[in-house]
């Protein structure tokens, strides 16, 4: 239970993005966002839904772990 593997998570999901590797960006986010609200860390929560949204890699998500709403 070592919150800075969220930060790895968080980190490592937006490299991920960023050389246009979209699932594992996706995985990852998703687990930081998880991470984050075990944690009540509800900015960085955020923070991972926004760029799941705003990347369009919802579909490349677990259905039933993160809630996006629209």
């Amino acid at each position: 239970n070592d919150p800075s593997i969220a930060d790895a998570f968080f980190e490592r999901g937006q490299l991920y993005l960023k050389s246009g590797k979209k699932k594992d960006a996706a995985f990852d986010l998703q687990q930081a966002g998880t991470l984050f609200k075990s944690y009540s860390r509800m900015k960085d929560y955020q923070a991972c839904l926004q760029i799941l949204q705003e990347n369009h890699l919802v579909d490349f998500m677990d259905s039933g772990s993160l809630r996006i709403t629209q």
